[in-house]
């Protein structure tokens, strides 16, 4: 071979050897692309499962705080209930001393 053919044939491999390293190259830059779309979408579902989350407590929440208020409006109502069965329990006692107190006058009569 002669030297410029030698020449230009070492060219040529210097020239394929670059293509296949910008190559191998854009491949990795592919691989690496596509890797971070997929912990992207990772993120992006575990995002949304957080979020879900949030709003199942944020439900859970106001469910208790309303048996909350119903619990404390069942305790006021049996408070009152409690204060007037005493109140009435003072009236029967009272109610049936004087009944006695009655009868023993009808009976010293």
């Amino acid at each position: 071979m002669s030297a410029s053919s030698e020449q230009t044939q070492q060219a040529l491999e210097q020239v394929t050897n670059t293509l296949q390293e910008i190559a191998e190259g854009a491949n990795e830059q592919a691989m690496s692309a596509q890797s971070a779309v997929e912990m992207a979408a990772q993120v992006n579902r575990e995002a949304d499962e957080a979020s879900q989350e949030t709003t199942n407590l944020t439900l859970a929440a106001e469910e208790l705080e309303l048996l909350a208020n119903q619990g404390q409006k069942a305790m006021r109502n049996l408070v009152d209930r409690t204060r007037e069965n005493s109140a009435s329990g003072v009236k029967v006692a009272e109610a049936v001393n004087s009944m006695a107190e009655q009868a023993k006058d009808v009976a010293t009569v």
